[in-house]
Order: structure tokens, then C-alpha cells, then sequence
């Protein structure tokens, strides 16, 4: 029943982006800002199946820091564009709660966990996903991962000064937030090793 609640909740992110899409693009004229699953969150939506089908372990110690410092970011500091409950709201919401859901159940049900050395594997990969994605806004016209442009609401990139610099004011924010949602499993490693000085 483990497998198959998982494969259920694996549907759920791609679904929450997915369906709101259908009213969210004709309703803004089909803003390429809105439609193309390119901010990490909804990019990652789409990849909940490979982590609760098919149990992929890369894909979790990759993605767990993304989730853990981003999604959570995103949801104290919204960037949704759009009132509540109008479509594209909904699609914000159900799309990072049930993201982490998905990552929370990785961890309690299936017993997925991330490692130190991740930590840093973690942001090479999000470097090369911003590099990817910073190459496909010019031509796009597009503000993914707020490259060119801050969000109009405050969040912490306010803090990280202005283009080129917070590109690399972020990258140290990242690292540190990346330690911060390691802690809970580094203070289990060292409660577990108190208990088993031998392990």
C-alpha cells in the first residue's frame, strides 16, 4: 500500500500544474512566463514520478535541497501573480505543497535521505540548470528563475544585490541554506553514532 499511495501522490505535483495550465494560458493570452514549466518548482513537478515510481536515489539527493531551501521559500514569500482562488493561485499552491509532500513522504515512507557530499553535487547541477535556463530567457523573452528581473514581491533576493551580483551573492545563500535543511539528518548521524560509537 506504500507503493501504490506513492504512485498516487507522484501524479499529484504534475497534475497541480498541468490542469490550472489550461485556464492560465488562454486567460493571460498564453504569457510564455506562465506556460512553460521552466522555474525549478514546476520543473521538478514533473519529475515526481521518478522519485516515487521509481525510487530514484540521484534524483532525491539532487532535488531534496531544491525543494527543502526553495519550495519552503516560495511559500513564505509568494510570487503568485494572480489573486486567490483564480487558476494560476491555485496552480502556485498545489504545486509546491504537494511537491513537498512528495519529498516528505520519500523520507518517512520510503526512507530516502541526502548526504553531505550532495550537498555540493546539489548545486552544481542547480548552476547547470541556470545556465540552461539563463540561455533560453533571451530568446524566449521569458524571467525564469528571476534571472533578469527580481519578483516584484520582497524575498530574499532583495538582499543579494543586483544583476550580475546576485548571481553569486546567491550561490553562497544557497550553500547555506542547503547546511540548514541537512541539519535534521546530520544530528540523526550523530545521535545514531553516540548510540553505535562503532558505526
Amino acid at each position: 500500500w506504500k507503493n501504490r499511495l506513492g504512485v498516487w501522490l507522484a501524479w499529484l505535483p504534475p497534475l497541480a500544474f498541468a490542469i490550472p495550465t489550461f485556464w492560465v494560458a488562454p486567460a493571460t493570452g498564453w504569457d510564455l512566463n506562465l506556460v512553460i514549466p521552466l522555474h525549478l518548482c514546476y520543473f521538478l513537478a514533473f519529475l515526481t514520478p521518478v522519485l516515487l515510481v521509481r525510487k530514484n536515489s540521484f534524483f532525491f539527493e539532487v532535488a531534496y535541497f531544491w525543494v527543502a531551501a526553495g519550495c519552503s521559500q516560495a511559500l513564505f514569500t509568494p510570487d503568485v501573480g494572480a489573486p486567490f482562488p483564480t487558476a494560476q493561485s491555485l496552480r502556485y499552491w498545489m504545486v509546491h505543497i504537494t511537491l513537498l509532500q512528495c519529498f516528505l513522504y520519500a523520507i518517512l515512507v520510503f526512507k530516502m535521505r541526502p548526504h553531505m557530499r550532495d550537498i555540493f553535487r546539489s548545486l552544481l547541477w542547480m548552476d547547470f540548470y541556470i545556465i540552461v535556463v539563463g540561455m533560453l530567457n533571451y530568446p524566449l523573452g521569458t524571467n525564469y528563475l528571476y534571472l533578469r528581473e527580481k519578483p516584484p514581491v520582497p524575498t530574499m533576493m532583495d538582499y543579494l544585490g543586483d544583476f550580475p551580483w546576485f548571481l553569486l551573492t546567491g550561490q553562497v545563500l544557497a550553500l547555506v541554506l542547503f547546511f540548514v535543511v541537512y541539519l535534521p539528518f546530520w544530528v540523526r548521524d550523530l545521535k545514531e553514532q553516540e548510540v553505535r560509537p562503532d558505526a
